[in-house]
């Protein structure tokens, strides 16, 4: 658990491999992957193996 406080969240649709890289390189405290209303109907399949390969890679 973090013991300082967190500054900024940024969110971002797990659906979009480009953001998810470009959060790795950002100055924010934590990134929140989304897999809901940013994230098309037919698209959650695929955002949520995408958020699994984000937290492992």
């Amino acid at each position: 658990m973090r013991s300082e406080r967190v500054r900024s969240v940024l969110y971002l649709p797990a659906s979009n491999p480009r953001a998810i890289e470009k959060a790795r390189t950002l100055d924010c405290d934590v990134a929140v992957l989304d897999l809901e209303d940013a994230v098309a109907p037919e698209a959650k399949a695929a955002a949520r193996d995408a958020a699994v390969e984000a937290v492992r890679g």
